[in-house]
């Protein structure tokens, strides 16, 4: 799975309608991999079984449709107080605390690995991938 912000929805929006109008069968994944939103995504399939698509596509779709900005990232309360010159000597404007535990929220269905999976990353610093498996 891509990344893209939104496109952690769409995506488990598809993988939803592949279990539910097609053969759910012919959609028991045995790896998953995603980067970015679909690293979200492939954590949150990470514990579910092949067989259980249908029960895994409803979980992470009601994950998605209850999901705020706030539960990823805010923006730091003294950005709105400084000019844009002094903000452009901070590490962030953001704090995304709140995205761990919203991770952690996501992976609770399930406390062990059903699958293989593969997430990966792009290092800002060095521009190099990294991928987990």
């Amino acid at each position: 799975m891509t990344g893209g912000s939104n496109m952690g929805a769409w995506e488990i929006g598809v993988m939803w309608g592949l279990a539910h109008y097609g053969n759910p069968e012919d959609f028991y994944w045995d790896v998953v991999s995603g980067v970015s939103a679909g690293a979200i995504n492939t954590a949150g399939t990470a514990g579910w079984k092949p067989e259980e698509v249908v029960e895994m596509t409803e979980y992470l779709s009601d994950k998605w449709y209850n999901l705020t900005t706030e539960d990823v990232w805010v923006v730091k309360p003294w950005v709105t107080n400084k000019h844009y010159w002094e903000v452009m000597n901070e590490n962030s404007v953001y704090d995304d605390t709140s995205a761990l535990a919203t991770m952690k929220d996501i992976m609770s269905a399930k406390t062990e690995f059903a699958r293989r999976v593969s997430v990966g990353c792009t290092d800002l610093n060095s521009g190099h991938f990294h991928e987990w498996n």
